[in-house]
């Protein structure tokens, strides 16, 4: 076969004809439908020199056969250089809708490149219409990456040419570049010439450039590798030394190192160079949300149990893909299925009871893993809190000498023990006795100092709510702490292993209030509270009028000076107030029922706060406070109800 060589500058090649060393092997490609009436009916390829706007070197179309049949791709063209080997190559490939080319605006699909030569090289430039391109509308020094991202055109793909391909059909033109060549005009290809023998002495035309296509039977001519020790395929990358196919590998997905992310529930897949996956066999994508896989486990989800949208009814659960409903000994818990409420730790008796650590759920009670059912009374059912103590296996709740825990004996005077408490006259235990009588409230910015009178004796609880303790509250009030920016995970109390006897922390006001409501009880009045942490003698500190320093942090106060969180109810002893309440000052700043606002001038007697307002008043200051001046029995904080923190907690009071 003869070569039609034009007197312009660059040459054009088919691969398989005589090679140059120095040449670059323009391969247009596509996964688009190809064809007549689809996406993609014909090819139009465009070379310049030196960018977008640079001089036009050539510009051809490949067109479907004269019946209409499909005409083979890859399209390779050949681009040698006469005498300019620095000046990048612009090379812009179109994907016509139309069977007789088109533009860029007009354009099915887009791809570009921007390259330079190898001297003694012939290298190939992929230049792919990938399907993830269709519609993308990129910059003219910009490619279409095969995910469908704009990025530069300099990013194009070049790889050693081997010479070999066995597509048949293509246009063969010949077209050199030069510097010095202005822009010329160009037409496109019009009419195939199957007829090898044309010599090229005999062929001129006004358009300067004379282009020939192989007879539709021609194959491609094998032409000598390069010397290279990896050469690669049409659709695939260099990477790290060797070939991949970055269409469809999830390691190498639309580039090298583009690894595909694990997904629960599934596996990771890549198609057309964009990352995918597929739910295995036990797993569905039943919201349609990749970030989060194949989140439903068909076996046991109750919301899309076997199948998307297939949800059981309050009274079922999911098992093996099928809503069962709860049977035998199983109760129903909301929101967890049917749950053996006999022995598991988590609903110990009924829905949401929780076991402290160290405990087991056993015949519906929570019992100290060292205690067996054998050494249990024979009336231990219903929800109880039993320890293996000296004494053998004993309910803490009722047992005079262990009451609340192994060994703590009931005065003879008051030999009773409820709910783990001693009764000490009026009060239970864990309650201070406040009796009815008179103090002076407030002093230096909280004033006017006023008189406060009290007609009735309270108990007030004397440690701040603990973590185990609240997580026994079933009222919907009781809502669960939840980090927060205010309070980290770090530092909140509930549902933490090893903090139980740790105040319970990052509750909004309403919860506190439900909690205490629950057990009949309540929220003190900040009269209430500043009474237990002040006593008849006016007290500054509740312990007495020595201010805290880092030497006495060990015995009296929880505060950032010694603390890095808030502290174990049963410690800091020697700071208990006059009324021998503990952590009146520091560990947390506590809840109180008021309204925060002034104070009144004039006596009061059982005051109540203000009927409304925007805050509410919190007392006692907290372990993340490190001035003194915040621990005194009369400073006063705020907060809008609805705060969480990590420095916020309560207690609870009673009047007999």
């Amino acid at each position: 076969m003869r070569r039609a060589v034009a007197a312009v500058g660059w040459v054009v090649l088919a691969a398989g004809c005589e090679q140059s060393r120095t040449e670059l092997v323009a391969r247009v490609d596509s996964e688009v439908a190809w064809g007549a009436g689809r996406t993609v009916q014909s090819v139009t390829l465009t070379v310049r020199r030196g960018g977008p706007n640079g001089p036009l070197r050539s510009a051809r179309t490949t067109a479907l056969g004269a019946g209409g049949e499909r005409r083979p791709l890859p399209l390779l063209v050949g681009i040698v250089p006469t005498d300019d080997t620095d000046t990048p190559v612009w090379i812009e490939a179109l994907g016509c809708g139309a069977p007789n080319g088109c533009t860029a605006a007009t354009a099915a699909v887009v791809q570009r490149a921007v390259v330079r030569f190898a001297v003694g090289q012939t290298q190939e430039v992929p230049l792919l219409l990938a399907s993830a391109c269709v519609g993308v509308t990129c910059g003219s020094d910009e490619r279409c990456g095969a995910t469908g991202r704009c990025e530069p055109a300099t990013r194009a793909t070049v790889r050693p040419f081997n010479g070999t391909d066995a597509a048949t059909g293509m246009d063969v033109g010949v077209d050199r570049i030069d510097a010095a060549t202005p822009d010329r005009p160009v037409a496109m290809d019009r009419t195939v010439i199957a007829d090898s023998s044309v010599d090229v002495a005999t062929m001129t035309g006004d358009t300067g450039m004379i282009d020939i296509a192989l007879p539709v039977d021609a194959r491609m001519v094998d032409l000598p590798a390069v010397d290279t020790p990896v050469t690669c395929g049409p659709l695939e990358l260099r990477c790290g030394g060797a070939c991949v196919a970055a269409l469809r590998d999830p390691m190498n997905c639309g580039d090298c190192g583009a690894v595909c992310p694990a997904v629960t529930g599934a596996t990771a897949s890549c198609m057309g160079g964009r990352c995918g996956y597929a739910c295995d066999a036990a797993h569905a994508d039943c919201d349609e949300r990749p970030s989060n896989g194949c989140e439903s486990e068909r076996a046991t989800d109750h919301a899309n149990c076997g199948t998307c949208g297939r949800a059981c009814t309050d009274r079922q659960e999911c098992r093996a893909g099928v809503c069962v409903a709860c049977g035998g000994a199983l109760d129903w818990c909301a929101g967890l299925g049917c749950i053996d409420t006999a022995t598991d730790r988590t609903n110990c008796g009924g829905c949401g009871r929780v076991c402290p650590t160290g405990f087991v759920c056993q015949g519906a009670s929570c019992v100290a893993d060292r205690c067996t059912p054998a050494s249990m009374p024979p009336d231990a059912g219903g929800y109880r809190i039993w320890l293996n103590c000296p004494a053998g296996c004993v309910d803490t709740e009722s047992d005079t000498r262990n009451c609340g825990w192994c060994g703590h004996v009931c005065p003879p005077e008051n030999a009773t023990c409820s709910y783990g408490g001693c009764r000490d006259g009026i009060c239970p235990q864990g309650y201070r006795l406040l009796p009815a009588g008179s103090f002076m409230m407030g002093g230096g910015d909280a004033g006017p100092v006023h008189r406060v009178t009290f007609t009735r004796p309270s108990c007030i609880m004397d440690h701040e709510v603990t973590a185990v303790e609240y997580s026994n509250c079933r009222d919907p009030g009781c809502v669960a702490p939840t980090p927060s920016v205010d309070c980290p995970a770090s530092v909140m109390n509930w549902p933490i292993e090893g903090h139980d006897w740790q105040p319970v922390n990052c509750l909004p006001w309403s919860a506190a209030d439900a909690y205490c409501r629950t057990q009949g009880i309540r929220l003190p009045t900040e009269a209430e509270w500043e009474y237990a942490a002040r006593g008849t003698d006016g007290r500054t500190y509740p312990w007495g009028n020595t201010p805290p320093s880092i030497a006495d942090t060990p015995q009296r106060l929880c505060w950032n000076r010694g603390a890095a969180g808030s502290c174990d109810w049963r410690e800091f002893t020697a700071g208990a107030s006059g009324f021998h309440a503990f952590h009146m000052a520091g560990n947390l700043a506590e809840w109180v029922s008021d309204w925060h606002g002034g104070y009144p001038s004039g006596d009061q007697t059982d005051p109540r706060g203000p009927s409304s307002g925007t805050q509410r008043v919190l007392r006692g200051g907290s372990w993340r406070e490190s001035n003194p001046s915040a621990f005194t029995t009369t400073s006063r904080g705020s907060d809008v109800p609805t705060a969480r923190s990590a420095a916020y907690g309560f207690r609870c009071v009673w009047t007999p």
